[in-house]
C-alpha cells in the first residue's frame, strides 16, 4: 500500500475532532475566544442541544475585516508570535485551531465590528469548502458568531452525538464552568423555549460565591470555607467544602491553573490526599479552586483541549497543593462542620463498628497558619463490660487540661445522652458531640505527633502474648514488623508462623494485644504500597489503634471528663471530624431553636 496526502478537507475534519468533538466544545472555544477578546457581555443561544444552531454574541474588541479569512485558518492566531510567547501565554486560546476546526464540520457565519470602523464585516463558511467574501453586514461593538448543522459532513461523528437533552447538559456544564472563572463577565444561555442561565457580573465576594452556587448548590455555599495560600511565588485562592458534603463522583470539582479550567491527575491527587484524614473511602471533595503559577512553569500546550498541563516541578506543586488544603481542614473548628438543617445521612456503620481510617502523608512545605497540638497525653476512661468485643483505652481518666494559656474550649458540658453523645452549651447555641468520634480524632492526632517526634508512649508486657497465624498472615507480619514497631506495637518470631507480642502502645490494655495485631493483619493497608507508601502505611494504623482505643458507646463519662474531651478537640486539628469522615459536632443554633419553638410569635 503506497502512502498519499489527505485531501485538505478531510485532513481538516479530522483535525478538527481533536479540539470539537460536541456542541460544548464548540462553546467552550467561542467563549474563550471572548473573554480574550475583552468581552464583559456574552449571550449564548442554543437550538436542538446546539446540534442545530449555536449562537454567540460578545462586547468584546472584534475581528479586523482583513483578518476574518486568517481567523479561519489554521495556525492563525493573534495570541503568540515566537517560543518565548508560547513559554509566557496568559491567554485561554493560543493554538490556532478554534475557528478553523469549527468550521471545518458546520455552517459558520461570523460578523465582527470594531470601535473604529463605521460597520461590521462577515465571512461565511461551509465546511472549510465553500469560503464566501468579506462584506459588510449591520453589527455591534463585538463579535457575533453563528454555528449551524454541526458535523453536518462528517456523519459518522454525527450518529455519536447524544439527544439534545444531554448535549444542552453538557453546554450548561459548560458555561457555569467558564463563568465560575470569570466572575466580572455578564453571561446568559438560552434555548428555544427559556433562559437557562443568566449570571450578572459579579461585584463582590458574596457575588462571586452565588455564582458557583449555580453550578454546586446552596448547600455548598453554606459549607464551604475560603481559602487562601501563597508559597513559592504560588497562590491558591477558593473555597474547600466540608467533607460531610462528599459527593460519589468529581463533578463538583472545579480547578483552575491561571484562570483555565483543567482536569489534572496530579491536581486531584494532591487534593484528594490532603482530604485522606476526613473522607470516606470512594467518596470525593468539594471545591473551587484558582491556582496562580509562573507562565514559564505550567505547560498548557498539551492537548488541543488544554485541560490537560505540565508542570515544571511537579513535586512543588503537588507539595504546595496538599498542604495549602491540609492545613485549612485542620484549622475548621468544632461545630463549624455540620448544622442540623444541612445535614445528610452518612453510609456507615454506627460508633461501634470499627472501619478503616485514611492519613495525610507529610509535605515539607511552609504553613500560612501554625496549629496547636495537645500538650498532653489522654487516654480513655475505662469501658463498661459489654457483649460486644470491643479495643478498651487504658483506665486512666480523661486529663483536665490547668493551663491558663491554652485555648479556651470551644463548649461548656452538660450532660451525656443515651451514653452515645455528650451535650454542651456556648453563645452560639446547643452542641452535640459523638464522644467516640471525637475521641478517636483526639487520640489519632496525638499518636501521629508523637510518631512524627519519635515519642509514642509504649508499656512493654510483663509476659509477652503468643499469637499463632495461618501462612498469609505470618508473611503480612513480616513485611510489616517494622512498620507495626514504628506505632508502638513491638513483634518477634518465634516459631513456623508464631510471633509474640513484647510490647503495645500505652492507650491499648495488654489483653487487647492478640486481638489488636490479628484485625492489623487483615487491614489492607499493610498490603496497599500505593502514594506515599512508608507515612501513608504508617497513618493507617494509628489510625486504626486511635479507632480501637477510644470511648466506646455505652460507656459513661462524668462531667469532667466529658469537659476533659471538649478541651482536647479545642486544640486538636480536624477535631470536627472523625478519622473516616464523619463528623464529630453538630451545632443548634439559639436562632434554629427560637424559629422551632416559635418564640416572638
Amino acid at each position: 500500500m503506497r502512502v498519499h496526502p489527505l485531501p485538505d478537507d478531510l485532513a481538516a475534519r479530522i483535525a478538527a475532532g481533536e479540539s470539537v468533538n460536541r456542541p460544548c466544545s464548540v462553546v467552550k472555544e467561542l467563549m474563550e475566544n471572548s473573554i480574550d477578546a475583552g468581552a464583559t457581555d456574552i449571550h449564548i443561544l442554543i437550538k436542538h442541544g446546539g446540534i442545530k444552531q449555536i449562537s454567540l454574541s460578545d462586547n468584546g474588541q472584534g475581528i479586523h475585516p482583513d483578518d476574518l479569512t486568517l481567523a479561519i485558518s489554521r495556525y492563525c492566531t493573534s495570541k503568540i508570535k515566537s517560543d518565548t510567547d508560547l513559554e509566557q501565554v496568559m491567554s485561554l486560546g493560543f493554538r490556532g485551531e478554534a475557528l478553523a476546526s469549527i468550521a471545518a464540520v458546520s455552517r459558520l457565519t461570523i460578523r465582527s465590528k470594531q470601535n473604529d470602523q463605521e460597520h461590521g464585516y462577515q465571512i461565511q463558511v461551509e465546511g472549510s469548502e465553500k469560503i464566501g467574501d468579506i462584506s459588510p453586514c449591520p453589527q455591534q461593538k463585538g463579535t457575533s458568531i453563528d454555528v449551524e448543522d454541526l458535523f453536518y459532513n462528517v456523519p459518522a461523528r454525527r450518529k455519536f452525538l447524544r439527544h439534545s437533552n444531554t448535549e444542552r447538559q453538557h453546554i450548561i456544564a459548560i458555561v457555569q464552568q467558564t463563568a465560575i472563572a470569570h466572575p466580572h463577565i455578564s453571561i446568559s444561555l438560552k434555548d428555544e423555549k427559556k433562559e437557562l442561565i443568566r449570571m450578572p457580573a459579579a461585584k463582590s465576594e458574596q457575588e462571586c460565591l452565588e455564582r458557583i452556587g449555580c453550578a454546586l448548590g446552596r448547600t455548598f455555599i453554606d459549607q464551604s470555607h475560603h481559602i487562601t495560600s501563597i508559597d513559592s511565588g504560588l497562590t491558591l485562592k477558593g473555597w474547600i467544602g466540608n467533607p460531610s458534603i462528599d459527593k460519589t463522583n468529581t463533578d463538583s470539582q472545579y480547578f483552575y491553573i491561571n484562570g483555565r479550567f483543567v482536569k489534572d491527575k496530579l491536581v486531584r491527587h494532591a487534593i484528594r490526599s490532603a482530604y485522606e484524614d476526613v473522607l470516606f473511602n470512594g467518596r470525593h471533595p468539594c471545591y473551587v479552586l484558582f491556582l496562580d503559577i509562573p507562565p514559564q512553569s505550567v505547560d498548557a500546550n498539551v492537548h488541543p483541549t488544554k485541560h490537560e498541563v505540565r508542570f515544571r516541578d511537579q513535586k512543588l506543586v503537588y507539595g504546595f497543593l496538599k498542604q495549602a488544603i491540609a492545613d485549612a481542614l485542620s484549622s475548621i473548628a468544632p461545630g463549624h462542620t455540620v448544622r442540623i438543617h444541612h445535614q445528610k445521612p452518612q453510609e456507615t456503620a454506627d460508633t461501634t463498628q470499627e472501619s478503616k481510617a485514611y492519613a495525610t502523608p507529610n509535605v515539607s512545605v511552609t504553613r500560612e497558619r501554625a496549629i496547636q497540638t495537645p500538650r498532653t497525653t489522654h487516654a480513655a476512661p475505662a469501658a463498661r463490660p459489654s457483649s460486644t468485643p470491643a479495643f478498651q483505652a487504658k483506665t486512666a481518666p480523661l486529663s483536665l487540661n490547668d493551663d491558663e494559656e491554652s485555648t479556651p474550649p470551644f463548649a461548656t458540658a452538660l450532660a451525656q445522652l443515651h451514653q452515645l453523645y455528650i451535650l454542651a452549651q456556648n453563645d452560639d447555641g446547643l452542641i452535640i458531640v459523638d464522644m467516640h468520634a471525637a475521641h478517636e480524632r483526639v487520640l489519632y492526632e496525638k499518636m501521629k505527633q508523637d510518631f512524627a517526634n519519635q515519642s509514642i508512649a509504649v508499656q512493654p508486657l510483663l509476659i509477652p502474648d503468643t499469637v499463632e497465624l495461618d501462612a498469609a498472615s505470618f508473611a503480612i507480619w513480616e513485611s510489616a514488623k517494622d512498620d507495626l514497631t514504628r506505632c508502638g506495637i513491638e513483634t518477634d518470631s518465634i516459631a513456623a508462623n508464631t510471633c509474640i507480642i513484647k510490647a503495645l502502645p500505652a492507650i491499648i490494655k495488654a489483653q487487647c494485644g492478640q486481638s489488636l495485631l490479628l484485625d492489623l493483619l487483615q487491614e489492607k493497608s499493610l498490603i496497599d504500597t500505593a502514594g506515599d507508601q512508608l507515612t501513608h502505611r504508617i497513618h493507617a494504623l494509628l489510625g486504626n489503634i486511635a479507632c480501637k482505643a477510644a470511648i466506646k458507646a455505652n460507656q459513661a463519662l462524668t462531667l469532667p471528663q466529658m469537659q476533659a474531651l471538649l478541651n482536647d478537640m479545642t486544640n486538636t486539628p480536624r477535631s470536627g471530624l472523625c478519622n473516616h469522615g464523619r463528623p464529630t459536632v453538630m451545632l443548634l443554633s439559639i436562632k434554629e431553636l427560637d424559629q422551632f419553638f416559635m418564640r416572638g410569635k
